[in-house]
């Protein structure tokens, strides 16, 4: 009898970057990832927050679009959370139809795999949505919101989408041109770093009030240099009338 374990099955690209198993709604039902993904040709990455207010924008975009034409075009879509919490997370999925990453899941390491992916991805804003091939982990297009956004909810548009997504050359994410992600910038992007981090508001508050503070001993500083200064002559009208 031989006593040579059995080799183990290789992962799929998507267990690679996904994790072994995804969360199918917000009470913690999970599936195998590959078993979720194995009839789909293309999987979108969906980075958000509820507490990122484009994000609450877009999301109900999205889940319309992932209605009228996701299932018959073969296309899935993953949730990779930035929440600050669980609760917040079970709250924000739970409007979701799709996938997510198994979040608060025991020995999932779910954030390593965030940290890996928002690497990758190039992520520098949210919401981003990003599609790849399924079967080759390849990447697709870093601008899928756009084109989500740009099919206004009509299942033609939004399958025509999917069908130029499917269409394009898919590359190595590493060599891929991630220029097209969606999410803030500049000053945008610093407003929502400090939406997310309130202490940050806390902290502006106490300098302006210190700033207005200073700027109010600064006017009765001159106020009172004002009265001091003696009053000037009356000037004498000589127009003749």
């Amino acid at each position: 009898m031989s006593t040579k374990k059995k080799a183990d099955t290789p992962k799929t690209p998507m267990e690679e970057l996904l994790g072994a198993t995804l969360l199918t709604n917000a009470k913690g039902a999970r599936t195998p990832t590959k078993t979720a993904l194995q009839d789909k040709d293309l999987v979108a990455l969906y980075f958000s927050a509820k507490w990122c207010p484009p994000c609450r924008q877009f999301s109900p975009i999205l889940k319309e679009f992932y209605k009228s034409c996701a299932e018959k075009s073969k296309l899935e879509i993953v949730y990779v959370s930035s929440d600050k919490s669980i609760p917040e997370f079970q709250e924000y999925y739970g409007t979701m139809p799709w996938l997510s990453l198994a979040e608060g899941v025991a020995g999932a390491d779910t954030a390593n795999i965030k940290n890996v992916l928002a690497k990758r991805m190039q992520i520098k804003g949210i919401p981003t949505l990003i599609v790849l091939d399924v079967k080759t982990g390849k990447f697709v297009t870093s601008g899928a919101r756009d084109d989500v956004t740009g099919a206004s909810g009509n299942a033609e548009q939004g399958t025509a989408v999917i069908e130029q997504w499917k269409a394009t050359e898919a590359v190595p994410i590493e060599e891929a041109d991630m220029s097209a992600g969606g999410g803030p910038s500049g000053i945008m992007a610093v407003v929502f770093y400090i939406l997310k981090n309130p202490i940050y508001i806390f902290g502006l508050l106490y300098f302006w009030k210190q700033f207005m503070k200073y700027i109010g001993k600064d006017d009765a500083g001159a106020s009172a240099i004002e009265d001091d200064t003696p009053a000037a002559p009356l000037q004498h009208d000589d127009s003749e009338f």
